[in-house]
This record gives C-alpha cells, sequence and structure tokens, in this order.
C-alpha cells in the first residue's frame, strides 16, 4: 500500500469507530473520567496532502503556462469539493466549525478521481501524484519550558475562554505557528475526528487529547505562510509519511538513538527516531506513541517495544521488572479506550458464540437422547 492508502485506511478506521453509538458513549464515559483526573491538553495532528515531486518536475521544468493552467484546475477542483455538503459528516459538538467533519471516505473519492484524470503516457496505468507529510513543531531552547528543544506536534493547555478542547487545539496550533486549521486561508484544512487516546504526560498532570486535520497544499505553499512565536517555536517542518512507513527495525542504528536514563527509578533505554537526519531533531515519548497509535489501526509493524528496553540491572530483578512491565502497559492500555472498547467487544462476542454453539449442541444431542 502506499502511504497516501494506508493514511487514508487509518483515517476511515478511526471516523468509523468515532461514529460508533455504542463507542461514543463508552468514549465520553472515558472523557468524563480523564477530564476529572487531569488537566486537560490538546494537540494537532495534521497531515499534508500534496502533489510529489516527481509529478511536479513534470511541469515546473516545462511549459510555465501548462503549469498555471495545471495549478489552476487542481484549486478549482478542490474549492467544488470542499464546497458540497455531501463531502461532510454531522458532528456531535456543537463548537465544531460549522458542527461537521470531512468524509474519509468522500476525500478518498476525490483522490481517486483526481488520480484518474492523470495516465501514464507509457502503459496508461493510474500514477501516484499524491503524498503525506506530517506536520511537527520543534520547541525553542528555554530554561523555564520543561520541554525545551522537544519534537512534537502545536498544541497546548485547556483555558478558560476555549469552549473545549477543539477549541484549545485550534488556538494554540494559530498562536504557536501562525496556522488556521478548519479553515480556507492560508491554505485550504479540514478536520476529520479526534483520536482518543488518552495519552497522560510522564509527570501525571495533563491528559492530551488529539485533533485530526488534512491540509491541502497541493503545491507546496504552507510554508511560506507559517509565522513562529517568539521564543515557544524554533522550527516547524513537515517529514513525509514514507519515512514512517519504511522504517526497518533491524537498521536502527539509522533511525534510533537510544538513550539511557531513569524512568520510575529504573535505567532503560529509551529509543529517540532521527528526523531530517539530523540527531537534533529526536521524536520520542507522547509525540512518538501518538504517530504510532494511529497508524496502528491498519497494522503498521512499528511497536512501542521497539522503543523501549530495560538495561540490564542486577537491582532490577524478574519479579520487579515484571511488575513495573505489567504496569507500564496496563496504563498505556487504560488510556486507549479503542483498545479497551475493542478487547470488551470481542470478549462480549465470544462468550456469546460460545454459549450459542453449546445450547445448539445440547439441543441436538438431548434430541437424539444423548446424555452429558
Amino acid at each position: 500500500m502506499s502511504d497516501i492508502e494506508i493514511f487514508l485506511e487509518s483515517a476511515k478506521i478511526l471516523q468509523s469507530i468515532n461514529s460508533n453509538r455504542i463507542f461514543s458513549l463508552y468514549k465520553n464515559s472515558y472523557k468524563s473520567l480523564f477530564e476529572k483526573a487531569f488537566k486537560k491538553s490538546s494537540v494537532t495532528i495534521s497531515f499534508r496532502i500534496r502533489l510529489t515531486d516527481d509529478f511536479l518536475s513534470k511541469f515546473v521544468n516545462s511549459n510555465q503556462e501548462e503549469f498555471k493552467i495545471i495549478k489552476k484546475k487542481f484549486n478549482e477542483d478542490l474549492q467544488t469539493f470542499l464546497k458540497e455538503e455531501k463531502n461532510y459528516l454531522k458532528s456531535d459538538s456543537v463548537h465544531i466549525e460549522n458542527n461537521k467533519i470531512l468524509s474519509i471516505k468522500s476525500l478518498k473519492n476525490f483522490l481517486k478521481t483526481t488520480s484518474n484524470a492523470y495516465k501514464s503516457s507509457d502503459n496508461n496505468q493510474e500514477i501516484n501524484i499524491f503524498q503525506v507529510d506530517i506536520l511537527f513543531i520543534k520547541r525553542a531552547p528555554s530554561k523555564k519550558d520543561r520541554y525545551s528543544g522537544h519534537i512534537a506536534f502545536p498544541g497546548g493547555k485547556f483555558e478558560k475562554s476555549d469552549a473545549n478542547d477543539f477549541n484549545t487545539a485550534i488556538r494554540e496550533t494559530k498562536e504557536e505557528i501562525g496556522l488556521s486549521l478548519n479553515s480556507d486561508l492560508p491554505v485550504a484544512s479540514r478536520y476529520f475526528g479526534a483520536n482518543y487516546n488518552y495519552e497522560v504526560t510522564i509527570d501525571f498532570r495533563y491528559v492530551v487529547i488529539s485533533h485530526l486535520f488534512v491540509i491541502f497544499d497541493f503545491f507546496n505553499e504552507c510554508e511560506k505562510n507559517f509565522v513562529l512565536s517568539d521564543g515557544e517555536i524554533s522550527d516547524v517542518f513537515f517529514v513525509p509519511l514514507n519515512y514512517f512507513l519504511n522504517f526497518n527495525i533491524e537498521n536502527r542504528k539509522d533511525f534510533i538513538k537510544m538513550i539511557s536514563q531513569k524512568l520510575f527509578g529504573h535505567k532503560v533505554n529509551i529509543g529517540k527516531l532521527i528526523l531530517n537526519n539530523d540527531e537534533n531533531y529526536l521524536l520520542y515519548g507522547l509525540t512518538l506513541r501518538k504517530i504510532l497509535n494511529f497508524f496502528n489501526f491498519t497494522g503498521n509493524n512499528i511497536k512501542h517495544s521497539d522503543f523501549f528496553e530495560f538495561v540490564d540491572d542486577s537491582s532490577l530483578n524478574f519479579v520487579r521488572k515484571f511488575a513495573f512491565s505489567l504496569f507500564f502497559y496496563f496504563f498505556r492500555f487504560v488510556t486507549n479506550p479503542f483498545q479497551s472498547f475493542r478487547l470488551i467487544r470481542d470478549v462480549l462476542f465470544t462468550l456469546i458464540f460460545y454459549y450459542t454453539i453449546v445450547y445448539i449442541s445440547r439441543y441436538f444431542l438431548n434430541g437424539l437422547n444423548v446424555k452429558f
């Protein structure tokens, strides 16, 4: 599968789960619990859809007039798509602009239709003209910021002036990088849902909710519109989704920098993913988990355990190590309503199936006068 296909499949699964009425009740009880136990924080995970460099080079390096025509056609088709009501789903939140979210099914059809308009002149086959990038920020160095210099997503703490965590995400992104999400300026972007993995910060103070957006930046015009918050953000950049999908754990030295540190009093190795081939750009912790959680919907083979390992330590016997691991993974499970909901659902279906088979078997066997 290509990067655009994997993104659309993951987003479609997430949107399908979010729209499930039973899950909505389950999710809301989770949300109520976590909002009482922790302070709220929101981040935006923005997936930029743009034209591939190979596709663009065919026009940029040729006739400029032809390039202008192509660009105008793409923008007109996009605006037509974004204006049609049938391409949106009703949201259960009145605080979301226009009370609607972008339908991933409609987005998939739009991208497929657009791609089909361009055929390879050699074999008349469909060509891949789109790619997906993920937006990250690098926090500025600051002694007052415990996350100084970290790679992160735009976002921040809930404030009393925010109607809800969605508005927190929108406001913080505008303040930090000058990008207005869920609007048409400076580039078109649309909201397509929230990932309710309730990641909790390492100090157990904040629960972090992810709000997901698509940025339609076909011609790479987004970067020139960024306005970074002075003293808070030092850089904003995109990483191709293919970088994560082509990740090979066997060659971890090329991708991961393992750093030893103390966690709950125990020495562990934390894997930090190297971005932009620069060891000053290390992705790890909560931000990395957000990426892995989203693409785990499609069975992505990168696991949390690839970035975490115990260091041999005589003070850490088997029982303590087992207890620590149990707590570590149980807490991650508890904070993931998708995962726990699916487990409870699967257990219930298994029990129903089992007792149905037992009942039917007994019914027929009793008819044959076979005693248990």
